[in-house]
């Protein structure tokens, strides 16, 4: 009779690890998603609550810290601000700013109607 040693342990070992590396995993995941979230609504509140700054253009996204502005402000000066106050929150580790004047994007400008040329009159 042959004797087995340890391989009915092994297996068994094998698929505890797996499970445990999972769920770490898996909180870490939360984890980051978790304070990404808590990243995203600081920055917003930074935004919004400061005066004279109309961040209702602005959406702010965070992944492991980094945080994205996209949208568009008024000004230069506002696109600066914006990542300014963004590095103020705690947590934030980088800014990327994507944020545009409304004169560059035109924001807020109606679409012009179906068979209009480009250049043309916008109320063709």
């Amino acid at each position: 009779m042959k004797r087995r040693t340890g391989n009915r342990f092994i297996i068994p070992l094998f698929a505890l690890a797996a499970i445990i590396l999972a769920q770490t995993a898996g909180a870490q995941m939360m984890s980051n998603s978790s304070s990404d979230m808590a990243i995203t609504a600081a920055v917003q509140q930074k935004l919004k609550s400061d005066i004279g700054f109309d961040s209702s253009y602005i959406t702010v996204e965070t992944k492991n810290g980094e945080v994205t502005l996209k949208g568009a402000v008024e000004s230069e000066h506002d696109v600066n601000r914006a990542a300014k106050l963004a590095h103020y929150v705690e947590g934030v580790k980088n800014v990327d700013n994507r944020l545009t004047t409304e004169k560059a994007q035109h924001y807020k400008a109606k679409a012009p109607p179906p068979g209009c040329q480009i250049g043309a009159n916008w109320e063709c």
